[in-house]
């Protein structure tokens, strides 16, 4: 299965999502591919995180608008880096157990 996600875990439920001790069971995603942004490109985008629903409610309408557009261009590269190693066979160098 692949499991395109925001971070390089998953969270069991919803509600859960706050609580850092909770995480799903390597045992359930024992076939399943996660492909995630790495600390380092979440670092780079603005604020530091990823957008979120919050987003609307802190920041002015054209700085949400700017970053967001900065968020989709960082996906756009992100996009074309995992098209250039699905391509070349290189992906199996960048996969690592959960």
């Amino acid at each position: 299965m692949l499991y395109p996600h925001f971070y390089p875990y998953v969270v069991p439920g919803w509600f859960d999502k706050s609580l850092r001790w909770r995480r799903g069971s390597a045992i359930n995603f024992r076939r399943a591919l996660i492909i995630a942004p790495s600390p380092e490109l979440i670092a780079r985008l603005p604020g530091g995180k990823i957008p979120d629903r919050d987003d609307f409610y802190r920041l002015p309408d054209d700085e949400r608008i700017r970053a967001w557009r900065q968020v989709l261009s960082e996906s756009r590269r992100l996009g074309d880096e995992l098209g250039n190693l699905l391509a070349t066979g290189k992906i199996v160098e960048h996969l690592r157990p959960i």
